[in-house]
């Protein structure tokens, strides 16, 4: 029995080891082809079918994800990344926070818009309540 007990006991550690070395993946899916990345906090769309690639560069502060729709809360990195392939005019400067609308169906994306923008752009499109729910 002690033999048991102490063979659980060294698997646990080992297991517990395995998953502080390797932490955790760090990416969500999130339907379409959209992927959230924890580090570098970014959103990426790739699909091996489709030509298209898209970044929401670093970084992503929040999401709303729905089936069609994603919207993000953005405050863009203070200088650009190399993997920043998308580049997008952030005409209040890069200290203030953004924020996209991506209709995942379409594959088109509106952004970077201040709130008052982004409501506006939602009120039209009667999803202005995504907008109250984001952090």
């Amino acid at each position: 029995m002690d033999k048991v007990d102490g063979g659980i006991a060294i698997l646990s550690i080992i297991l517990v080891i395995v998953l502080l070395i390797l932490g955790p993946c760090g990416e969500h899916p999130l339907g379409g082809g959209f992927t959230y990345f924890e580090s570098p906090r970014m959103i990426s769309y790739w699909n091996m079918k489709d030509t298209l690639h898209l970044d929401i560069p670093k970084d992503v502060l929040s999401y709303k994800n729905t089936l069609n729709y994603l919207l993000v809360k953005q405050r863009p990195a203070q200088y650009p990344d190399v993997l920043d392939d998308t580049k997008y005019v952030y005409p209040h400067g890069r200290d203030t926070v953004y924020y996209f609308f991506i209709d995942k169906r379409a594959k088109e994306v509106t952004g970077p818009l201040l709130y008052s923008e982004m409501e506006t752009y939602l009120k039209d499109k009667d999803l202005v309540k995504m907008l109250k729910k984001l952090d």
